[in-house]
């Protein structure tokens, strides 16, 4: 009974928004784990092993993922089938975070639909749109997101509801369309969402980015700046994706350098995929303005990689970097222009302009 205390009180120390939650968190759980062992209750200790993953996450998906293994070995052992289901999906949302890879997340939903997991499946869908979102793949998010917004609307799932309606905003904005985030934006207040966690990932992976497609740096900018003030009060409770497109749009704006670049790379952040494509074309153009085009080729390079699943940050980024690019002699800005007006011709009239106007200068 004590560790099953234990598990319950570590879910509620991870959930509350404070600087020490992962501490507290990762204390209850691993007492939970020792204590289940003892007791021999398999159920106890996969739940202990998922909170202890879910606190690791935030400093090394790589612990984290050794963490949900084991207890996916433990579920699959003892046919814990909600258990293995909730692993899975932890584990499917790191191949996402990494990467935007979607298939152990389609695996989990596929097993969490067929054993009538609603919620989770739920969880499941929503974490899979994200992965959408970055790839690119718009209308399969907008439809999952309003059906997931519905169906927690329906069955009274005021938080889900809310991480469902957070991601139809960042839908609509990365697809540029401003009046559908506005009246989408005020529903997310009216429900409190401001004052929740996911309020940063509303701001610097939607709204930011809207901003950007209306060639609002600024904007853009003060964003990304309230979503990482806000979380160094209220850390976040997942990877969060504000800090890559942030440490870019400082260094472009000449508020950040070296030494940030640097702090980003030894970051839990970078981990995201998301995250770390920014941090090389960064570095690209802090290379390019001291001279080194060699350096900033192989930068912008790795960033060309990286950036693959990522269309809208690739195409996006490149647009940004074209003008460093031209003034100091490096990379292949005219092809990146083409490439980005061709990208946003009728999705972002605004970018697609600007890119046309830097050709023709």
């Amino acid at each position: 009974m004590s560790a099953r205390i234990d598990v319950i009180a570590a879910r509620l120390a991870f959930g509350n928004p404070s600087k020490g939650r992962r501490v507290a968190a990762e204390r209850l759980a691993g007492r939970a784990l020792r204590a289940a062992r003892t007791a021999g209750r398999p159920d106890v200790a996969c739940a202990a092993l998922e909170v202890l993953g879910r606190c690791a996450r935030l400093r090394d998906l790589a612990e984290a993922d050794s963490l949900y293994e084991r207890g996916l070995a433990l579920a699959e052992a003892n046919n814990l089938v909600s258990r293995r289901i909730g692993l899975l999906y932890h584990l499917g949302a790191h191949d996402g975070i990494r990467a935007a890879e979607g298939a152990r997340l389609r695996q989990a939903l596929e097993i969490a639909e067929r054993a009538g997991a609603v919620v989770t499946a739920l969880n499941i869908e929503l974490e899979l749109a994200v992965v959408q979102i970055c790839r690119g793949e718009y209308e399969a998010a907008r439809v999952a997101t309003a059906r997931c917004e519905e169906t927690a609307g329906r069955l009274r799932l005021t938080h889900t509801r809310l991480i469902a309606l957070g991601e139809r905003i960042m839908v609509a904005a990365h697809e540029g369309r401003a009046s559908e985030v506005d009246t989408l934006l005020n529903r997310f207040r009216d429900l409190g969402g401001e004052d929740d966690d996911f309020a940063t990932a509303v701001h610097g992976f939607g709204l930011a980015l809207l901003h950007l497609l209306r060639e609002d740096r600024g904007s853009a900018l003060a964003e990304l700046g309230r979503a990482a003030e806000h979380e160094a009060t209220r850390p976040a409770s997942y990877v969060s994706f504000v800090s890559g497109p942030a440490l870019l749009l400082s260094v472009l704006a000449g508020e950040a350098g070296r030494a940030q670049c640097t702090a980003m790379a030894r970051s839990a952040q970078v981990q995201a995929g998301w995250n770390h494509q920014f941090l090389h074309l960064a570095r690209a153009v802090l290379e390019g303005r001291d001279g080194r085009r060699a350096a900033a080729g192989t930068a912008v390079a790795r960033f060309l990689r990286l950036s693959e699943p990522y269309p809208l940050a690739r195409h996006l980024g490149l647009r940004l970097a074209a003008p460093e690019a031209v003034a100091n002699g490096w990379g292949e800005p005219a092809a990146w222009l083409r490439g980005a007006e061709t990208y946003f011709r009728a999705t972002a009239p605004l970018v697609a302009r600007a890119c046309r106007q830097i050709l023709a200068t």
